[in-house]
Order: C-alpha cells, then sequence, then structure tokens
C-alpha cells in the first residue's frame, strides 16, 4: 500500500495507479459490497483547464451513480484530491421510473 497522498508513479504505471484510485475512493465514499469503481483519464478542452483531468465514477449496487473529479493527470492525483472530490460528489445516473 502506497503511504497517504503520495505522488503516483509515471504513465507506464496507469494501471496501477487506476488501482489504487479506486482503493482510495472506495475507502472515502461508500460504494457498497456490490458498487464498483471506474477510473479515465481525460484531455481537457475548456481554457484555462489543466491539459488532462481525472474522472472517477463511483457506481453503487442500488443503481446510483456518482462522479469525483480532479483537474490533473492519472499519476498526479494525491488521496487527498480523491477525499475532496468525493467530499460533495455529483450524482450523474438520474431518476428511475
Amino acid at each position: 500500500m502506497l503511504p497517504k497522498n503520495y505522488p503516483l508513479g509515471n504513465r507506464s504505471r496507469s494501471p496501477d495507479i487506476a488501482r489504487q484510485l479506486k482503493i482510495w475512493v472506495a475507502q472515502h465514499f461508500d460504494v457498497g459490497e456490490d458498487g464498483f469503481v471506474s477510473v479515465m483519464e481525460l484531455k481537457c478542452s475548456v481554457p484555462d483547464c489543466p491539459p488532462a483531468e481525472t474522472v472517477l465514477l463511483a457506481f453503487r449496487g442500488d443503481g446510483a451513480t456518482f462522479e469525483g473529479r480532479v483537474h490533473a493527470a492519472l499519476q498526479d492525483v494525491r488521496e487527498t484530491d480523491i477525499i475532496v472530490a468525493f467530499r460533495e460528489p455529483r450524482r450523474v445516473d438520474g431518476p428511475k421510473g
């Protein structure tokens, strides 16, 4: 296990980095036993935005989906970024009906 707030390595370790980010999301946001986390790095096209952002989706077993975003490349995300991103995550699944 990496120490808290460890700046994650380089791009060649992307699967390891994504795995660690998923662990941090699960530790700081209740995904539930049937839930899972998805991690994606996207290019940011908004003016004055860093060139990359990391999007984290927490899928709960009850069907609810929550999104957290970090305006940094995958390898630059720290545990504190995850905590902030999921302090008030955005619900993205819409109403069921």
